[in-house]
C-alpha cells in the first residue's frame, strides 16, 4: 500500500484522536504530538497527574545499562495501568511512563580471528545480484544508543575499496541524537558495524539510521517512524533486542501492529536474534509445515525463529572501524544490516519492494526441506538447539544465494 492508502485504511480514526486530546487535556494534559497514520499520540503532564490518570505510582530508581552494565537512573512504574472509562475502546498502549533501558546489543566483539571478511567480501560469498547495489531504495536502521562520526566512514569506505559510498544519514527521535561515545565495545561498536556492513552491500541506497531513547517507547517510536517515513524503506534492520519475557504485554503489543504496519506497507524488517521459540506469540501459518519444535523450557509451540541466518561467528567476523579503530565484529548483530542490504538489491532487481518475505520463503516447505535460493546450514548449534536439515531454530532456513532467490522472488511475486 501507498503511505497515503495506509493512512486511509488502517490509520486513527479522526474522532478517536479527538476523544484522546479530550479527555487528557480535560486532565491537565497537553497534546505535544499526533501521527495518525502511526495512531500514535505524544502527551505531556505532571507525575501527579500520570499517576491519577493511568492508575500507577511512579518512582525514580537506578537499573544497569544493559549494554555496558553501568548504573542509569530512570522512572518506573508499578501496578497494572488504567485509562479513562471514555478511551477504554480506544488507547491500546500507554508507554514512555517507565522509561528503563529496554534492549541490548547483539554484536560480539573477536576475542580471537581464524579469519575475518569484509562485507564485499562476504556479499561474494552469499552471491548477491550483479549488477545491483541498491539504487533507488532506502535502508532504515534503528539505533538505540552511540553514534558514528563521518570520518570513520570516510576512512572504512577508502579502506575496503568502495569508490562510490553511499549517503548516510542521522534522525533523531523523541530528543535522541547521533552521539559517539568514543568506546568501541559500547554502543559506538554496534552504529558503525550496522552502517558499515549495511553500506558497503548497498552503496547505492539511502541509508537512513534513527537514534531513539533505549527505552519501550523509544523502540516503538523510532520502528514506527522508519516504517512510516517518505520515501518508505525498502528493509528496516534491527541489531538491538530483548528477550520477550523481558517486555511488557502491551509493548510486545504495540510492536507488533508496528511490524504490521510495515507488512501493509511493503517493508522488510531484519532482526538480530540468538534462535529459539516464542513462549508468547503462536506459530504463524506460513511456518506450520517446518515442524518447529516445542519451546526448550515448556516444550509447547510457538513462532520460531530465525528465519534465516548468515556469519555471525566472531572468529569468521567482520572487518569494521569504530571510534578510529579498525576491529573484527561478530554475533547475529552483523547478520541484519547484511540481509538489509540484499532485500534492497532485490527490490532494486525486482523493480518492487518484496515486503513480508516470510509467506514466500516458506511456501510449500516441509520438515527437512530447502527452499530455493538458500544453502542449508547443518552444523552447529546455539545452546538449546541443533541446526539440522531444512528449517531449525538455530540458523533458520539457511544463507543466503542472493542469485538464486532473485530468481525465486521473480517467479513468486509475478
Amino acid at each position: 500500500m501507498s503511505t497515503a492508502e495506509f493512512a486511509d485504511t488502517y490509520g486513527a480514526d479522526p474522532a478517536d484522536v479527538a476523544a484522546v486530546r479530550e479527555s487528557l487535556t480535560a486532565e491537565g494534559f497537553e497534546v505535544t504530538g499526533v501521527d495518525a497514520a502511526s495512531r500514535r499520540v505524544q502527551v505531556r503532564g505532571s507525575t501527579a497527574a500520570l499517576q491519577r490518570v493511568f492508575g500507577t505510582e511512579l518512582a525514580q530508581v537506578e537499573s544497569p545499562d544493559p549494554v555496558q552494565g553501568r548504573a542509569v537512573t530512570h522512572r518506573q512504574r508499578s501496578g497494572e495501568l488504567a485509562v479513562p472509562a471514555s478511551l477504554a475502546d480506544v488507547v491500546v498502549v500507554v508507554l514512555g511512563l517507565d522509561d528503563r533501558p529496554q534492549a541490548r546489543t547483539r554484536f560480539r566483539p573477536a576475542a580471537t580471528v581464524d579469519t575475518s571478511f569484509t562485507p564485499l567480501e562476504l556479499g561474494r560469498v552469499y552471491r548477491f545480484p550483479a549488477g545491483t547495489d541498491g539504487s533507488g531504495q532506502t535502508l532504515a536502521i534503528l539505533e538505540l544508543g552511540g553514534g558514528y562520526t563521518q570520518d570513520d566512514l570516510d576512512t572504512y569506505w577508502r579502506r575496503i575499496g568502495l569508490t562510490d559510498p553511499p549517503t548516510v544519514t542521522a534522525v533523531g527521535v523523541d530528543g535522541a541524537a547521533n552521539a559517539p561515545e568514543g568506546n568501541p565495545n559500547g554502543a559506538d561498536g554496534e552504529v558503525l558495524l550496522d552502517i558499515e556492513v549495511a553500506g558497503a552491500l548497498a552503496p547505492g541506497a539511502d541509508v537512513v539510521v534513527y537514534f531513539a531513547p533505549n527505552t519501550d517507547r523509544g523502540f516503538l517510536d523510532a520502528l514506527a517512524t522508519a516504517v512510516h517515513a517518505d520515501p518508505t524503506p525498502a528493509a528496516v534492520s534491527i541489531s538491538w533486542g530483548q528477550d520477550e519475557d523481558e517486555w511488557t504485554a502491551q509493548a510486545r503489543t504495540a510492536m507488533d501492529d508496528a511490524m504490521a504496519d510495515a507488512a501493509a506497507l511493503g517493508v522488510t524488517v531484519c532482526a538480530a536474534a540468538g534462535g529459539g521459540v516464542s513462549a508468547v506469540f503462536p506459530v504463524p501459518e506460513w511456518q506450520a509445515g517446518v515442524d518447529v519444535p516445542g519451546d526448550a523450557d515448556t516444550g509447547l509451540p510457538g513462532r520460531g525463529v530465525p528465519d534465516v541466518s548468515a556469519d555471525a561467528d566472531p572468529a569468521t567476523g567482520y572487518q569494521v572501524r569504530v571510534d578510529g579503530t579498525d576491529a573484527v565484529i561478530g554475533g547475529t548483530s552483523a547478520v541484519s544490516p547484511l540481509w538489509s542490504a540484499l532485500v534492497c538489491r532485490l527490490a532494486e532487481a525486482l523493480g518492487q519492494r518484496p515486503g513480508l518475505l516470510q509467506p514466500v520463503l516458506y511456501a510449500g516447505l516441509s520438515a527437512g526441506e530447502v527452499p530455493a535460493g538458500f544453502r542449508d546450514v547443518t552444523a552447529g548449534r546455539n545452546g538449546a538447539y541443533q541446526a539440522g536439515a531444512g528449517w531449525d531454530p538455530c540458523t533458520g532456513l539457511g544463507v543466503p544465494d542472493g542469485e538464486a532467490l532473485l530468481v525465486a522472488l521473480r517467479s513468486a511475486l509475478t
